[in-house]
């Protein structure tokens, strides 16, 4: 928890004017957001390939998402904006 919270700090913090206006622009800014958004994401994916490898079923959000079929990076998205 404490490596996500940092993480997604980074990623607020990462979001600048210049980034919201041109989101094209390899930026330092950008290259910080990407790289915490690819941490998020690896956080995440260990998280869902433990739950499916453990076979134990659990009611929360991300045994609905894969009980549903949802991709991982379906998700990812979906855990991000919880």
């Amino acid at each position: 928890v404490e490596r996500l919270r940092k993480l997604y700090d980074a990623l607020d913090s990462s979001t600048t004017p210049a980034s919201v206006l041109l989101p094209w622009l390899p930026s330092p800014s950008m290259f910080r957001k990407l790289y915490a958004s690819k941490k998020v994401y690896d956080i995440v994916k260990c998280a869902i390939n433990a739950r499916m490898e453990s076979g134990v079923s659990r009611d929360d959000t991300l045994q609905m998402l894969l009980d549903h079929g949802d991709e991982k990076l379906v998700i990812v998205g979906v855990i991000h904006f919880l």
